[in-house]
Parts: C-alpha cells; sequence; structure tokens
C-alpha cells in the first residue's frame, strides 16, 4: 500500500508508519486545523518505538518576488515550521522522526509512504522558474 500526499508548496504533510498501517495528513495550516491536531494525538497512544514519522512541506512559496511579499512568506514558513517541530515535541514524538524536509521556494515536496515496505520517502520537484 502506498500513501501519497500530492504536491506540497506552503502546506504541511506529516505521515506515520506503525507496524504495516499508516496515516497521513495534508494541511495548508496546521495551527489552524484540526486533522493535524487529531493525528497528533492519535500518533502520541502509540509505543513511539514502533513509530516512524515524516514531515515535509511548508516551503516559502512566492505569489511575486516584492520584497514585502517575500520577507512575509519566509516569515510564515519559519513560524509554520517552528509550531510543527514544536507540537511534535510537545505529543512527546520528536523520538519517532524519521525525516523533516522542509522545502525551498523553488520547489515542489511531496511524502510518500511504502506501508508494504515501512518506510517514508519525500521527493522534490523544481518548479519552473518562467
Amino acid at each position: 500500500t502506498l500513501l501519497r500526499s500530492g504536491g506540497l508548496g506552503p502546506c504541511v504533510a506529516l505521515g506515520a508508519i506503525y507496524g504495516q498501517y499508516g496515516s497521513m495528513v495534508h494541511v495548508i495550516d496546521p495551527r489552524a486545523d484540526s486533522e493535524f491536531s487529531e493525528i497528533l494525538t492519535d500518533l502520541s497512544r502509540k509505543n513511539v518505538s514502533r513509530l516512524q514519522i515524516y514531515v515535509a512541506g511548508a516551503c516559502p512559496y512566492f505569489d511575486n518576488h516584492k520584497p514585502s511579499h517575500v520577507r512575509l512568506r519566509r516569515e510564515k514558513a519559519k513560524q509554520t515550521r517552528n509550531y510543527v517541530l514544536k507540537s511534535l515535541d510537545e505529543h512527546g514524538l520528536t523520538p519517532a522522526l524519521r525525516e523533516v524536509r522542509w522545502g525551498n521556494y523553488d520547489e515542489c515536496l511531496e511524502l510518500l509512504l511504502f506501508l508494504h515496505e515501512q518506510r517514508g520517502e519525500i521527493q522534490s520537484e523544481l518548479l519552473d522558474s518562467k
């Protein structure tokens, strides 16, 4: 079985593998999305030594390149990243982190969980800069 996040620009995907089972969320803003807090609560009930967690996304995606817009997007991405890591730590899940990959402004990430192989992978695709 394969779980895919779909393309991640400024969104965040969190995926987890627990034995042969997996779960994943793809959210625009983890601070405002109940699915993000629900998956953390669910995962915190599992044996953390058998859990694998993968996180990707939070690219500082620019709609335009005005300096004020770039600064705003970079700050928002930084806040999102810090919130995700802090939330994982508060739920006791940091030891289960296998990979965290924050995107750059010029790429789109995708998180894949290969449940039958019990492994995760984060793929990157460069965006067309034209």
